[in-house]
């Protein structure tokens, strides 16, 4: 018996996938710029 599952394709999820990595890419930038905030001072 050779069955393949393929997942199906969700857009919703997919959706908030990109979300996550848009957020957290985000947040990384953020704390670069509270990391330079003294020397700026």
């Amino acid at each position: 018996m050779n069955a393949s599952i393929q997942p199906e394709h969700r857009a919703d999820v997919e959706y908030l996938l990109r979300l996550g990595d848009t957020t957290l890419i985000l947040g990384q930038r953020l704390g670069e710029w509270c990391g330079h905030a003294p020397i700026l001072e």
